[in-house]
């Protein structure tokens, strides 16, 4: 459960003025030549440099103030040391409201690990400048936290590799055996306690590779224990290994139905490729043919059409000799009717006289 929250003000803090608040301070020297790195668990961090005189003992002095106007400040009951001492004294000569202390880090250990280190007593993380990286942080702040299972290795390439990691946080139950599977095999994770993160099933990094403009370089992915035991998770997880293997073997099991049914699906594709390349010859057969037929039918209206106007031509050409003929005909059987219409007149004439001739006679 989260107690606290942060508020930052950004002008005067409306505690400035308040008597009736415990109040603490505290003040960093640096007594070494090194630029020492002092980060606090919120997630502050700042750079003590040496002071340009000296001394140097190589070590830090952190003088601590502690204060309470309207009340009293208690030390733990039934414990005694050096420094809680000091603090006592301190707060008998104020009535308990008020004490001042300081406290020395020795830096010659620091110099030798190469590396930070954790004052327990203080609550702080100290590192040379140095020898601090991106990797340096308060080891209790929980943005450092989240930051640090999030970085990726200098050399890690998400459109090509892929980094991750996976945990299960569980604050009232550590130390519990969970399986999960990666690339078919089988691996045991065990739950941890976690003074800053929440309970659940951690997936941390780049699981896949990185595609399109979906960016999945870094991403941390919480989901509660029994989500991932209902396998509802790119990772599901079991409570035995014998509940594993018979995922995994049921998951085998339908890989190679999945392969059989693919190897029969392509039997049947390639079944039916073989069938639509026969139509598809028979097709080109009979689109030939086709074209062998318009082709002929073709010359055979070419033939037609040119026997049709020859016909034509010569029907004409007999027509007009008709025409011809009967003309010619037309006028002979006019000069003949003209003829026998002159020998008519002819033998009219004739007749007459014949006629005239018997009457004369007659009278005669």
């Amino acid at each position: 459960m989260e107690l606290t929250h942060s508020i930052i003000n950004k002008g005067n803090s409306k505690l400035e003025n308040r008597l009736n608040g415990l109040k603490t301070e505290e003040v960093y020297v640096n007594l070494s030549k090194h630029h020492i790195v002092v980060c606090f668990r919120d997630g502050c961090y700042g750079v003590l440099a040496p002071d340009p005189e000296g001394p140097y003992n190589n070590s830090i002095i952190v003088g601590k103030v502690k204060s309470n106007n309207k009340g009293v400040i208690k030390t733990i009951v039934d414990h005694t040391s050096d420094d809680l001492d000091v603090i006592n004294d301190g707060l008998r000569k104020s009535s308990n409201r008020y004490t001042q202390w300081e406290e020395i880090i020795d830096l010659d250990v620091l110099e030798e690990s190469r590396t930070g280190l954790y004052v327990v007593n203080l609550d702080i993380y100290i590192v040379i400048v140095d020898h601090a990286d991106r990797h340096t942080f308060h080891p209790y702040c929980q943005y450092f936290k989240t930051d640090r299972d999030l970085m990726e290795e200098d050399d890690f390439d998400p459109k090509a590799e892929v980094s991750f990691k996976l945990k299960i946080v569980d604050n009232k139950n550590p130390g519990v055996d969970y399986y999960t599977i990666i690339n078919d095999d089988i691996t045991v994770l065990k739950t941890l306690k976690s003074p800053l993160q929440k309970n659940g099933f951690y997936i941390i990094g780049s699981p896949e590779l990185m595609n399109g403009g979906e960016n999945k370089i870094r991403k941390i992915e919480i989901l509660s224990v029994e989500t991932a035991l209902d396998c509802k998770s790119k990772f599901p997880l079991f409570r035995s290994i014998n509940e594993a293997n018979a995922y995994k073997l049921d998951k085998e099991t339908k890989h190679l139905s999945s392969k059989l049914e693919l190897a029969e699906h392509e039997k049947i594709v390639q079944k039916i490729k073989m069938e639509v390349e026969v139509l598809q010859q028979e097709n080109n057969l009979l689109q030939s043919k086709r074209v062998a037929e318009e082709n002929k039918l073709k010359d055979f209206k070419a033939e037609y059409e040119r026997l049709q106007q020859a016909n034509k031509e010569e029907y004409e050409l007999r027509l007009q000799r008709l025409k011809e003929e009967s003309a010619r005909r037309s006028d002979e059987m006019n000069l003949r009717t003209v003829e026998r219409k002159g020998d008519m007149e002819w033998i009219k004439l004739a007749t007459g006289v014949v006629g005239f001739v018997f009457l004369i006679a007659k009278l005669i």
